[in-house]
């Protein structure tokens, strides 16, 4: 019996062996305490703390894409992209975990109609400050049907508008209108205004506040790793001891039922 759970145990701590020296490592921004103490500079934004990286860092700090900042040496500006868009990073507040952005392909020139719905990655998302303002280009016509709180502005020869809400509010606005966005802003709009074209371009010149998560990459391969190292030895030994190392059964001795010489149920030894 003890030569059975011996080999048991044996069998066990080589299921260890071969889990520790093949399972890949983790390694990642987060891993190099030397990254992490490393802020740097980028344009006009100093500073700039883990998670954020650029290209100037060493190899090892380079992190996740959707941290990666861009400096612009040209105009000494930094910037930051989602897709396929860029905007120009004003600051970054390191204790709320926040940031303020500025659209470039609206901001400073709202007629130049190069715009596109953005999407926000995961790491990010809008704190309840931000408003959503949908901005309309080339409208045929303004109906009965259009809000009294917008703002109308002409661009040459095109008239748009803008108000504060979702571009889906108002279905009558995408036939008669042919181009839309929606873009975010930190205050809310001042429908009383001389000159409502200026006052959008202002606002759209001051950004909006964007927060982020901390990338958790390292929690998740850690429990990953752990979930794994847990459940390995019981998926590797679930099964008898002699699946791994083939064990002789042990043979009872043969018994003698009325034996010869003694009439008696003796073993054989």
């Amino acid at each position: 019996m003890d030569d059975d759970y011996d080999m048991y145990m044996l069998s066990t701590c080589v299921c260890w062996l071969l889990l520790l020296t093949t399972l890949p490592q983790s390694h990642s921004q987060a891993d190099d305490p030397y990254c992490k103490q490393l802020p740097y500079n980028c344009g006009l934004v100093y500073d700039i703390p883990y998670p954020f990286w650029g290209q100037s860092q060493p190899a090892q700090c380079h992190g996740l894409d959707q941290f990666e900042l861009i400096c612009n040496y040209d105009d000494n500006t930094t910037s930051i992209r989602f897709g396929s868009h860029n905007f120009t990073v004003e600051h970054i507040e390191v204790t709320t975990h926040t940031m303020r952005l500025v659209r470039t392909d609206l901001a400073p020139d709202l007629c130049s109609r190069q715009i596109e719905d953005i999407r926000i990655p995961t790491p990010f998302w809008y704190p309840s400050s931000v408003y959503n303002i949908s901005v309309f280009y080339d409208c045929s016509f303004l109906s009965h049907s259009i809000p009294k709180e917008r703002l109308i502005f002409d661009c040459e020869n095109n008239r748009g508008l803008f108000y504060e809400g979702v571009v889906d509010q108002l279905p009558g606005l995408l036939h008669a209108c042919q181009e839309h966005a929606q873009v975010p802003l930190d205050k809310s709009l001042g429908y009383k205004n001389d000159d409502p074209l200026k006052y959008l371009e202002d606002a759209l010149k001051e950004g909006f506040s964007l927060s982020y998560n901390f990338p958790n990459t390292d929690k998740k391969s850690m429990s990953s790793s752990i979930l794994f190292l847990s459940l390995f030895p019981f998926i590797c030994c679930i099964s008898t001891p002699s699946s791994l190392f083939p064990i002789q059964p042990t043979i009872p001795p043969p018994h003698y039922y009325n034996h010869p010489q003694t009439g008696l149920n003796l073993p054989s030894n």
